[in-house]
């Protein structure tokens, strides 16, 4: 609500941007080329790949910053709606007295059930209330384990795709070593 003289923008009119909004730390995707096996060194063939399959890893690696940045933006939009939402329902918890707080009811038996029903509600919304609050914390917590994840995902995938180059290395290799055997005449005794 705007009230005459007060300022056109609150919090709740400031719309999130990539810099405000995104509170959660976000583990950068790391380029293949920046990462190798621990102890081992890619041979020169391994770093001769095509620029075709580069472009590709490339693009793929744009698409994946693309979707966790869209995923931080979301989750940040969520964490802040929840937090909002928990505010608001507290705020209105406090300001909506229950109508028969004050009952003067007919009977003894009424009074005790208005009693019980307001207790009733205050469990609920102190509950409901916990509940809200957990939320963005609960939300960090996943959005920091997904980053984790997508982080040890792609060390597999470049170990995988490593291990797979020095693979068809050795079978060249024993190729050739099968070859060379066959092509040697041992001397008869």
């Amino acid at each position: 609500m705007i009230v005459s003289g007060e300022a056109s923008e609150s919090e709740d009119e400031i719309t999130p941007t990539p810099s405000t909004s995104s509170k959660f730390n976000h583990v950068p995707l790391r380029s293949r080329s920046s990462t190798s096996l621990k102890g081992v060194s890619p041979s020169p063939s391994f770093s001769s790949t095509t620029s075709s399959s580069r472009d590709a890893r490339d693009v793929r690696d744009a698409r994946s910053a693309g979707l966790s940045h869209s995923w931080n933006l979301t989750m940040s939009s969520v964490s802040k709606a929840v937090g909002k939402l928990g505010e608001s329902l507290s705020r209105q918890a406090t300001l909506d007295d229950p109508p028969y707080s004050n009952y003067s009811g007919k009977s003894l038996l009424h009074q005790k059930l208005h009693e019980k029903n307001d207790s009733l509600k205050k469990n609920i919304d102190g509950f409901v209330e916990d509940t809200i609050s957990r939320v963005p914390k609960e939300l960090e917590n996943i959005l920091g384990s997904y980053a984790k994840t997508q982080f040890y995902f792609q060390e597999v995938v470049i170990s995988m795709q490593q291990a797979n180059h020095y693979t068809a290395e050795s079978l060249e290799s024993m190729e050739d070593c099968i070859e060379i055997s066959q092509s040697i005449r041992f001397p008869e005794t």
